[in-house]
């Protein structure tokens, strides 16, 4: 049996909603998660010229806090120009599904006849 038909609708209806709720801020502000993304790391960007004197319990521990911050910012770069490219990209392959512009599928050599 497949596992959603051996559940009351309710829960299926509650997990449909929640599905719902989460893509429905994504949908509607694509471009947040991306900027939060990049203003994120241009924070820690800045915040790593002044890292000794925010973080001195690091200091403390012997960790380079500069270092630190300085990676952290270049992964929530990284992530944050990834994140807004593939959103871009499922924009615009979105878009050619439903306007039906998409690429025909190329047939293979026996069917060229």
């Amino acid at each position: 049996m497949i596992q959603g038909q051996c559940q009351p609708p309710g829960k299926r209806d509650l997990r449909s909603m929640q599905r719902f709720q989460r893509g429905q801020i994504r949908h509607r502000h694509p471009v947040l998660f991306p900027v939060a993304l990049l203003l994120g790391a241009l924070g820690l960007l800045f915040a790593s010229s002044f890292a000794n004197t925010l973080f001195p319990l690091l200091v403390l521990l012997g960790v380079p806090s500069t270092q630190l911050c300085l990676a952290i910012a270049l992964v929530l770069g990284i992530a944050g120009s990834l994140t807004g490219i593939i959103g871009i990209i499922e924009r615009l392959d979105h878009r050619s599904t439903h306007t039906g512009l998409a690429m025909p599928k190329e047939h293979g050599h026996a069917d060229r006849n």
